[in-house]
């Protein structure tokens, strides 16, 4: 079971869909992706396991800008997969196409840490691996060799399945929910700080510009700038670099996504705040399940 996690977790999910000709040209099946393609097949009586539409709710934890169920194909699915959502920390941290450098760097540290850098097939080499070695291969690489608050292995846009940003599709008013203005409903929750897990205070952030590009190493000179000055309009609030790094880290990842998502959904839109000290990212999860 913990070789099949791994497995799944970094290499087919992660690594699968980056610009390298030995990755690209293999079929990928990942866990997520079955259950979209489970959903959406009629074949497979699938409607018979989901129910109507009427009748479906989609519930999306943390982390589940993993999944791909509500913007796959650009949020056009035919028919619709479900009429109501309920989400709680939504997250959409910075998603690249598949052929961009910093996914095909992330694929050769793991296939190199992995010892199939040389293989005549780096992913077939990658699949056969012992989970210990990937275990330890990710750890290297997330705890290592990347700015702490990034996220390193997620989805990547090809192009088909994942047609664009999902940022781009939600802006856009477009989700696989009901389309139907009258019916559509989406309960969203997000934390009060969201982002204090995901800054690194050792040693303590004193620069907020060199901080967004970390996070953000495609932002141009200009944005970083700008994102620097936007925050320290808020000295009374947020008084230390850290207490901006915060917000900006909580903003960018999933309180901004959160409306987003609010503002895709015709029909009905409700916000939550989970204020209850000290408010971290997940720290509500304890508070809807009790076992």
């Amino acid at each position: 079971m913990h070789s099949l996690f791994v497995i799944a977790g970094l290499v087919l999910q992660a690594l699968a869909l980056t610009s390298t000709t030995d990755a690209s040209t293999t079929a990928i099946v990942t866990l997520d992706y079955a259950t979209y393609q489970g959903s959406t097949d009629a074949t497979n009586n699938i409607t018979s396991f989901l129910g109507g539409l009427d009748t479906v709710l989609l519930p999306l934890a943390p982390e589940a800008y993993t999944s791909t169920l509500p913007y796959a194909h650009g949020g056009q699915t035919s028919p619709p997969l479900f009429r109501a959502a309920m989400t709680s920390s939504t997250a959409l941290p910075p998603q690249y196409l598949g052929d961009a450098p910093i996914l095909a760097t992330i694929y050769n540290q793991v296939a190199s840490g992995a010892g199939s850098a040389n293989a005549m097939g780096t992913f077939t080499c990658l699949v056969a691996s012992p989970a210990a070695t990937l275990s330890t291969v990710e750890n290297d690489v997330v705890v290592g060799d990347f700015f702490c608050g990034t996220f390193t292995f997620g989805p990547v846009i090809d192009g088909t399945f994942i047609v664009e940003r999902p940022a781009d599709t939600l802006k856009k008013g477009l989700h696989n929910g009901s389309r139907y203005h009258d019916t559509d409903i989406l309960l969203s929750a997000t934390n009060s700080y969201e982002g204090r897990d995901f800054v690194d205070t050792t040693p303590a952030v004193t620069n907020i510009t060199q901080f967004a590009q970390d996070v953000f190493p495609l932002l141009t000179p200009a944005q970083m700038t700008a994102v620097a000055a936007e925050y320290a309009k808020y000295n009374a609030t947020l008084a230390t670099i850290e207490k901006q790094a915060v917000a900006l880290m909580g903003e960018a990842t999933f309180i901004c996504p959160t409306y987003y998502l609010l503002n895709a959904f015709n029909g009905s839109s409700y916000r939550g705040e989970f204020a209850i000290p000290p408010g971290n990212h997940g720290n509500d999860l304890s508070y809807y399940f009790f076992s």
